[in-house]
């Protein structure tokens, strides 16, 4: 080599090293310089990992959920390489982070499983043109239409498992996450995209597209492209086009922008709302007298095929919904990235480490905002010393004044958030729960097949359950149904 290159060379390596070097100063230099150091949180463990590995062993909910219990409603870890994460369950600055998507964003990285839908993108163009184009379809109107397709799916579920139960005897185990996520599979198809995915059909062939979702679900990581298991399964994606002509400019979306969506309605729509209803089957197993409240409420209605009117009309009903959704929220938390600096707010002072009252909270840009909605769901300075147990009776009482403040589009609870990047299917998940457990309450009374304590959760994406005992077998919830007779 001559000399003139081996010092080329040398310059790369000083060049790399200096480089290497002001990385690793900035790693140490972070947190002493950061705003949250004085926010109450847990120790870091690691300058490299920070307490990621304590996520993966204990699971992040787990984890958040006795972080909020013990250092409070504001509070601050570390991740990688010293990066902070904000927590809090304060309503106020909770308000601010979800109603002002100029500050704090989704983080825009594009999800294998998700592609680049709602759930994705950030709040700007590219994703407030489809959220204001789709809004309409999501109306009370609209949901009013879709109501038959609900009730429908919910009657062929329930003679699937009363077939199975008179093939058994008396009584049969059936696993509640196998039967509704086919149920939901089948209702999203036919209401989102007129097609028939006939998932629920016993003589029909397994529906790889189901079984493609309990794959990623249960193995908790996304394999592969989720638009590509789409187009493999469903041929008529593979050119599904906006294809109509006589739609204003405004109101149109790219062919780009639909297919986006495609992903994140049957993952949302399909996954949240079947994990949504089989812990709602869950609780009621563990209540036996409300199982009886709810079932002499439903019996009293006249039809199989209710109206969603007549499924609105029903109050006991509405209260157990919204109990179950209040503490087993299928989506447990989510998160915002801060796209500049920015003070937040808070509803309740906190005293910092070093013994100062603080009534907000300053955060840099590029931390990473943690969205407890569990942990909100579940605070007893919100809910009161009951908010870990499920009692609908709470919903025929008056509204707790603290839960009055918390940021929802929907009964003060957290589950749908608030602001303008809701959840624009709540109304849609609501009654599809509705119809289903009008369906099967009134039909069968439920009994868990396994202890209670042999029943964990565990989040992909949605907080889906597995007996502990067999978690080789995947998400299940296994139920002993019984038919009830009046």
């Amino acid at each position: 080599m001559t000399p003139s290159f081996l010092g080329i060379i040398f310059s790369f390596a000083i060049i790399a090293a200096l480089i290497v070097i002001c990385k690793a100063l900035q790693v140490l230099i972070r947190p002493i310089l950061s705003p949250l150091r004085y926010v109450p949180g847990p120790p870091n463990p690691s300058i490299i990992y920070g307490h990621s590995k304590e996520f993966a062993k204990v699971g992040f909910t787990d984890l958040m959920m006795a972080w909020v219990e013990r250092y409070g409603h504001v509070c601050h870890y570390e991740v990688f390489f010293n990066n902070e994460h904000f927590v809090t369950t304060d309503t106020r600055a909770l308000h601010h982070i979800l109603t002002h998507g100029d500050i704090f964003g989704k983080s825009g990285r594009t999800s294998p499983l998700l592609g680049r839908g709602l759930l994705v993108t950030e709040g700007q163009a590219r994703s407030t043109k489809p959220r204001h184009v789709m809004n309409p379809a999501f109306g009370p109107a609209q949901i009013r239409e879709l109501t038959s397709i609900f009730v429908e799916k919910s009657l062929q579920l329930r003679d699937i498992w009363m077939s199975k139960v008179e093939q058994n005897g008396r009584s049969a185990r059936i696993d509640a996450v196998d039967g509704l996520g086919k149920m939901t599979l089948d209702v999203i198809g036919l209401s989102g995209f007129n097609y028939e995915f006939d998932s629920l059909n016993p003589d029909g062939k397994p529906n790889e597209l189901n079984e493609a979702f309990n794959v990623i679900f249960r193995e908790g990581k996304e394999k592969r492209t989720f638009l590509s298991l789409l187009e493999m399964y469903i041929p008529q994606l593979r050119r599904f086009a906006n294809m109509a002509q006589d739609i204003p400019e405004n109101q149109r979306m790219s062919d780009e922008d639909i297919l986006a969506q495609v992903p994140t309605f049957l993952a949302a729509g399909h996954e949240s709302t079947s994990t949504a209803t089989t812990w709602c089957l869950y609780a009621l197993t563990q209540a036996p007298e409300v199982q009886r409240k709810l079932r002499e409420e439903l019996l009293g209605v006249p039809t199989d095929t209710p109206t969603m009117d007549e499924l609105n009309a029903l109050p006991y009903l509405d209260a157990v919904i919204t109990e179950s959704l209040r503490v087993h929220s299928p989506v447990p938390q989510t998160a915002r990235v801060a796209k500049k600096s920015d003070v937040i707010p808070l509803g309740r002072p906190f005293v910092d480490s070093q013994g100062q009252v603080q009534h907000s909270v300053k955060v840099r840009k590029g931390t990473f905002v943690i969205i407890p909605v569990m942990a909100v769901n579940k605070c007893k300075e919100i809910w009161g010393d009951d908010a870990e147990v499920f009692r609908p009776e709470r919903w025929e009482e008056k509204t707790p004044d603290g839960a009055a403040s918390v940021p929802s589009v929907w009964k003060h609870i957290f589950t749908f958030l608030g602001g303008p990047r809701a959840c624009i299917g709540y109304r849609f998940a609501l009654i599809e729960m509705k119809a289903v457990i009008f369906t099967l309450v009134r039909a069968f009374e439920f009994s868990l097949a396994v202890p209670a304590d042999d029943i964990v959760a565990k989040s992909v994406m949605v907080r889906r359950s597995f007996v502990k005992s067999e978690m080789k077998k995947g998400a299940q919830m296994p139920l002993i149904v019984k038919p009830y007779n009046q």
